[in-house]
């Protein structure tokens, strides 16, 4: 049953990485360095990536995924505890890019795209949180999962739409 699960969870990981390398920002022009007052952006917040930095950190988070992917098929059947720590592993690609401070037009669908991804993290914590559960406690750990992967795919493809809207404007 927990092979079972393991590999599920690998298909579903990949689900989302290919999912979110449909969001890749396709316009890779430079969105400037200024803000709409002609002041440095250095004086604000974090600097706010340039839509060409924006697609080259998605990138990296496909790429780091698409790697993870390949160790999780490696490993043996019965390696729970490679795959706890592949699983580990993979809550960083989805934290990382959901840190970043996206370039303004991009701004309301990285809020999407964030949230898809704390989803997944969660997504994640679920997968790890129930190894050794059985019965009810596996039954709502599932449902958890279910949950968090809707959410996940949910925000990431209205992120992705958003990202193209804003591409075409």
């Amino acid at each position: 049953m927990q092979k079972n699960m393991l590999k599920r969870l690998f298909a579903a990981m990949l689900i989302a990485a290919m999912a979110l390398s449909l969001t890749a920002c396709g316009d890779k022009k430079d969105a400037g360095g200024t803000d709409a007052d002609g002041g440095s952006q250095s004086e604000q917040q974090p600097t706010a990536l340039t839509k060409e930095e924006y697609a080259d950190e998605f990138e990296k988070m496909g790429n780091t995924l698409t790697e993870l992917q390949s160790k999780a098929s490696d490993l043996e059947d019965d390696d729970v505890e490679g795959a706890k720590a592949i699983l580990e592993d993979m809550k960083k690609p989805f934290a990382d890019f959901a840190a970043v401070t996206p370039p303004d037009e991009y701004a309301d669908a990285h809020v999407k795209i964030k949230a898809g991804c704390e989803s997944m993290v969660a997504y994640v914590d679920d997968i790890i949180g129930a190894a050794g559960k059985t019965g009810d406690e596996l039954t709502k750990a599932g449902e958890s999962m279910q949950q968090h992967l809707t959410d996940a795919m949910t925000n990431i493809a209205e992120g992705a739409q958003m990202l193209d809207e804003a591409d075409q404007q």
